[in-house]
């Protein structure tokens, strides 16, 4: 019996070590509005002891989400969106290291397409679609800029 409790008692010890060991992701409210909603809530990853920087989320002073991305080493990285206060996508971009790299995508408030194309090294690239508030599409290329 004896030999049985000590070795729960062991097996008990080795699960809570290695539980502990696992990378916890946490949340916290990096600023305040003066109403008391969350305007900045940062995302770290804790590992090993040490916090890292991963994401960030910002909101409007009534609450909706505003922009939301991820970071690596303390640059945006991955995709970033912003958010119209209705909810819809106000636009979409890449990042890798800090600088915009990818399709950009910018919309009216009512969720309709205003203009996307291709970034490279935080330049416009390529060409480019643009769609007036009438519906007439346009286009810039930027390649002969």
């Amino acid at each position: 019996m004896k030999i049985t409790i000590k070795s729960a008692l062991l097996l008990f010890a080795i699960i809570l070590l290695f539980s502990s060991c696992k990378d916890k992701i946490v949340e916290e409210n990096f600023s305040t509005f003066k109403n008391g909603n969350k305007q900045v809530v940062r995302i770290y990853k804790i590992s090993k002891g040490e916090k890292t920087l991963i994401g960030e989320k910002q909101y409007y002073e009534t609450g909706e989400l505003k922009i939301e991305g991820t970071y690596d080493n303390n640059k945006r990285h991955g995709v970033w969106k912003s958010y119209y206060k209705n909810g819809n996508l106000w636009s979409k971009g890449t990042y890798i290291q800090g600088i915009e790299n990818g399709e950009k995508v910018v919309n009216y408030e009512n969720g309709d397409l205003y203009y996307k194309g291709e970034v490279l090294n935080d330049k416009r690239v390529g060409k480019w679609k643009f769609i007036g508030i009438d519906g007439k599409e346009s286009f810039i290329n930027y390649d002969e800029k």
